[in-house]
């Protein structure tokens, strides 16, 4: 929830920056969102690496194992995910952040209206954000009945 209130915090920021600079506050707006979009696969990267955003215990594939007792999976012993394959919620925000690129660098070219790639941005990490927490929640039948 914080990234959210960065993007509360830096859109009137930036509205009122752009009309003192006499810019187009949307297309400032819109430059913003494409940044915002390109620089969050870098932080999930991150968030991969640290084990700091995790999903429930799972038998999936993918699972990802944190042994680090830093990491948030080792963080509550009683939760039982310390050296248990868990959902890797941040690589799902990570591939949804890379479709929102591609999603917004489609838009850039088809819509030229200024502060279009924001809201699509928004739309779309908001959409995201659900999707991932909702796959996050999912509990695997086999470490969980």
């Amino acid at each position: 929830m914080a990234f959210f209130g960065a993007i509360f915090l830096i859109m009137p920021v930036l509205f009122w920056r752009a009309i003192k600079e006499r810019l187009n506050p949307l297309s400032v707006l819109n430059a913003c969102a494409l940044f915002a979009a390109c620089a969050q696969p870098f932080g999930r990267l991150g968030n991969l690496i640290n084990g700091d955003i995790i999903g429930y215990p799972s038998t999936l594939p993918w699972s990802k194992v944190y042994d680090s007792p830093q990491s948030w999976a080792c963080q509550n012993p009683s939760a039982g995910t310390c050296h248990v394959p868990v959902q890797p919620a941040a690589g799902y925000e990570l591939l949804f952040n890379l479709i929102l690129i591609v999603a917004l660098l489609y838009s850039a070219q088809r819509y030229r209206r200024p502060g279009m790639l924001m809201i699509i941005y928004l739309f779309g990490y908001t959409i995201t954000q659900f999707l991932v927490f909702f796959a996050r929640e999912h509990r695997c039948a086999a470490v969980h009945p």
